[in-house]
């Protein structure tokens, strides 16, 4: 497990000591926005449930071995725009377009 997790949304997260196993994904009480996303570090996916005002995180990874979800609780570090796939193509440039013949 990574020490440092960056989303497809761009936020950049630090992980927490800890990690509990559960079943299904337990419904957490608070205000949480729930993402289906994937670690750009890692390459792995995840469910990611974000208090924004509290910047804190939970992500639960499935686990194939166990077939049991992993949650680590994660600190929201700061956010990275150029990391946002929805903002990303103002850092990259244009699209190079493949012509077909």
């Amino acid at each position: 497990m990574a020490k440092e997790i960056v989303d497809l949304h761009g936020n950049i997260f630090k992980v927490i000591k800890g990690w509990e196993f559960y079943n299904k994904v337990p419904n957490l009480e608070g205000n949480y926005t729930w993402i289906f996303t994937r670690d750009r570090i890692t390459d792995t996916q995840f469910i990611l449930a974000l208090n924004e005002e509290l910047n804190i995180a939970v992500g639960y990874w499935y686990s194939n071995i166990y077939q049991l979800y992993v949650a680590r609780p994660l600190k929201r570090i700061r956010y990275d725009e150029s990391k946002d796939i929805r903002k990303e193509y103002l850092y990259n440039g244009k699209r190079q377009h493949k012509k077909i013949s």
